[in-house]
């Protein structure tokens, strides 16, 4: 009876472990995917130097990261804990500044949503999501959500566009492997 409890809770641990175990790869492994990519869209962003931000563009980015922290103390509390230096969060919001523009100039600029796009939107999506949300609510008029309709097809269509955008580069991409010292 004994040996039944332990080696039950033995595979308990052990699949409690593995479970841990495999969130925390998936988590890595999402986490390594989402660096690749970033690199991928930094390497292209570098390739034009009419969008390298301006020290106000950086500086606007690092107050806009200092608003989610509250006391303002906290954000260079926080900082300090994770050992990040003001030149290289200087640095990280440079690449990532970058990288919004670079996405802003390759796709933004190009998308197109048609009336038809905001019509259907409005209909399918936009008014049952609201009513299974606030039942009893007054629904917006087509050109009332206009703007966040707009807003919302507007992300999607660059998310869907970066995607393909990244699945070509991921194509193109030449893996060296290198002997290890």
């Amino acid at each position: 009876m004994l040996a039944a409890i332990i080696a039950g809770v033995a595979a308990l641990i052990i699949g409690l472990t593995a479970g841990f175990l495999a969130r925390k790869y998936m988590a890595e492994a999402k986490i390594s995917s989402a660096e690749e990519e970033a690199k991928r869209i930094l390497q292209e962003a570098e390739k034009l130097p009419t969008i390298a931000p301006t020290g106000d563009e950086i500086a606007a980015a690092r107050n806009e990261l200092a608003k989610a922290f509250s006391p303002p103390a906290a954000f260079q509390e926080r900082m300090f804990r994770v050992g990040l230096t003001s030149g290289k969060l200087d640095e990280i919001l440079d690449q990532r500044v970058r990288i919004e523009k670079y996405l802003d100039f390759r796709f933004r600029n190009f998308v197109v949503i048609t009336q038809k796009e905001m019509t259907e939107y409005y209909e399918t999506v936009f008014v049952p999501r609201l009513r299974s949300r606030s039942p009893g609510q007054i629904v917006p008029t087509l050109e009332e959500a206009r703007p966040e309709i707009e807003r919302t097809l507007t992300e999607a269509k660059i998310e869907s566009d970066t995607d393909a955008f990244l699945d070509s580069a991921r194509d193109r991409a030449e893996i060296v492997i290198l002997n290890s010292v």
